[in-house]
């Protein structure tokens, strides 16, 4: 039987406990600002954005990042 050990895997890290990185779309509502974050090195981060940008995909700023920098993610965007 294997026995797990915690430093076998490395810790989780939570962007929540990044408030720059979880707030950044909240107070710098830019398609640049957010394609700085599709672009980030933490795939949270990245995943983050995406989803952020879904959210508010009727905004200009935001559609134009998902084209941008997520244009896969164009898929997830409901219908007005």
């Amino acid at each position: 039987m294997s026995e797990h050990k915690d430093h076998d895997h490395p810790p989780h890290r939570d962007v929540s406990s990044d408030p720059a990185a979880r707030t950044l779309l909240a107070i710098s509502p830019t398609t640049t600002t957010a394609l700085e974050l599709l672009r980030h090195r933490l795939r949270v981060v990245r995943g983050r954005a995406i989803l952020q940008c879904l959210a508010h995909a009727d905004k200009p700023w935001a559609r134009a990042a998902i084209e941008q920098g997520a244009p896969h993610a164009l898929a997830y965007i409901l219908p007005e």
